[in-house]
């Protein structure tokens, strides 16, 4: 509901990457990282928008890495716009948790699954 009644315009900043911040973005970012320290699952996560790993709770199996909203700049348009996730498993089968540098190094071999959510005229989940 928040998301459907923003208004797509620019917050005054931008993320690491040098992309423009807008509303969506940030709303989008929010809302993902509130659901994933929620669910309890979740260890850390880090987005395109905060890309330094949070940690959300202690004794989560997983860390999360997403892009919350990518290709906001053309939602106005009503063009296809999408979130995509990466998830990666912690332990014995999988990588080992070191705190906020976690991730770095780590390649997509790695990740134990992938979400791409795409939200336009039709919307659609690949898992």
């Amino acid at each position: 509901d928040i998301l459907a009644n923003a208004l797509v315009t620019p917050v005054g900043t931008s993320n690491i990457f040098g992309d423009e911040q807008l509303t969506v973005d940030v709303i989008s970012d929010k809302l993902l990282f509130k659901r994933a320290k929620e669910c309890g699952l979740v260890r850390a996560a880090a987005s395109e928008e905060e890309p330094w790993l949070q940690e959300l709770n202690e004794t989560g199996d997983f860390i999360l890495a997403w892009d919350p909203l990518d290709g906001s700049s053309i939602v106005d348009c009503n063009w296809s716009v999408g979130t995509i996730v990466g998830v990666y498993k912690i332990g014995e089968k999988g990588i080992k948790y070191n705190g906020a540098d976690t991730l770095i190094g780590t390649t997509g071999r790695q990740m134990v699954a992938s979400c791409l959510a795409l939200y336009g005229p039709r919307h659609t989940i690949l898992l």
